[in-house]
């Protein structure tokens, strides 16, 4: 099967990983980067992605858009929100009807559009999502995960599928509820900014779980006024999966950042260094749910709440204030 993965970062190199496990699948990376790709080339790693791990000889690289998408079977665009209209409209003369395109970026893009309605503009046709519970430092070492599959068409998810079957360790539970899905994986970083902060400041993971609770009823009451959502889906692993892992692991950006925030404020040296060193997705929602939510027709409490604290109030007892309403 003809695959491939459209950035050149952690998530997507450990897909990437995964997919070439399969002798049947030909596997190609596409990265902007000659930096990338010349030191790939050269030492069948990447030092500032993964720790530098090795990765398998059979991954091709390409700075090639055509080489990258036309022909292929499956291509997975697995760059930052940030980026995922730009590299769509660079792949528009190159896609084809029958190739199975899915989005797996974490988060929203410049203008508030979620990823996939954005590649679905911008394509022209239909695309899908993944979302799940996965650290790509976790993802490349083989480890058992799974994802939500959101798709539109059944022959998708058949085809992706298919390009995991030989990886008994990789699951892909199917959703319809793609816009569900892909908000989910939005908000499940603000999520983590608002429990790291609580932490931060003292208390414990009872009132952590407790605001965890908080925004899955948010998620699932936006998602039943919303065409096509499903209040199910905060159930999945790309819902309560997903902030599970992001809210409280150790290797959390989003949770690490809100923990200084919580116990040094948002306008502290240590929260300007540990921006400085990192990328936390989180502020990024919170700086565009405004656009985002004008373009989805709903509205959110906490987000509301959480853009006040990270600003220059930086009140964390909002949060409590939030939760205890």
């Amino acid at each position: 099967m003809k695959t491939s993965v459209i950035g050149a970062g952690a998530f997507g190199f450990s897909i990437a990983h995964r997919l070439s496990t399969s002798e049947s699948n030909e596997v190609t990376v596409w990265s902007e980067s000659q930096e990338k790709i010349d030191e790939y080339l050269e030492t069948g790693r990447i030092s500032r992605v993964l720790g530098g791990h090795v990765l398998p000889e059979n991954i091709r690289m390409t700075g090639s858009m055509e080489e990258a998408v036309k022909g292929q079977d499956l291509v997975m665009v697995l760059t930052t929100a940030a980026y995922v209209q730009s590299v769509c409209r660079l792949m528009v003369p190159y896609v084809s009807e029958e190739t199975v395109v899915v989005v797996g970026a974490k988060g929203a893009c410049p203008d508030g559009s979620l990823p996939a309605n954005a590649a679905i503009e911008i394509l022209g046709r239909d695309v899908s999502a993944i979302a799940g519970p996965g650290f790509a430092i976790d993802i490349i070492e083989d480890v058992p995960v799974g994802f939500t599959f959101a798709t539109h068409e059944d022959f998708d998810y058949q085809s992706a599928n298919r390009a995991f079957a030989h990886d008994n360790h990789l699951m892909l539970d199917k959703s319809y509820d793609i816009t569900g899905v892909e908000l989910c994986s939005c908000i499940k970083n603000a999520a983590a900014l608002a429990c790291g902060s609580l932490y931060g400041a003292g208390h414990p993971i009872s009132t952590q779980c407790l605001m965890l609770q908080r925004v899955l009823s948010d998620i699932s009451r936006m998602l039943a006024n919303i065409e096509g959502g499903s209040r199910e889906t905060p159930m999945s692993l790309a819902g309560v999966g997903d902030m599970i892992l992001t809210c409280f692991s150790p290797k959390s950006r989003n949770g690490s950042f809100g923990r200084i925030v919580g116990e040094f404020g948002y306008d502290s040296d240590e929260a300007r260094d540990y921006l400085e060193q990192n990328t936390v997705e989180g502020l990024s929602v919170v700086k565009r749910w405004g656009a985002m939510s004008r373009k989805l027709g709903v509205t959110s409490r906490f987000m509301d709440v959480l853009g006040r604290v990270f600003s220059d109030d930086g009140d964390i007892s909002q949060l409590i204030g939030y939760i205890s309403e």
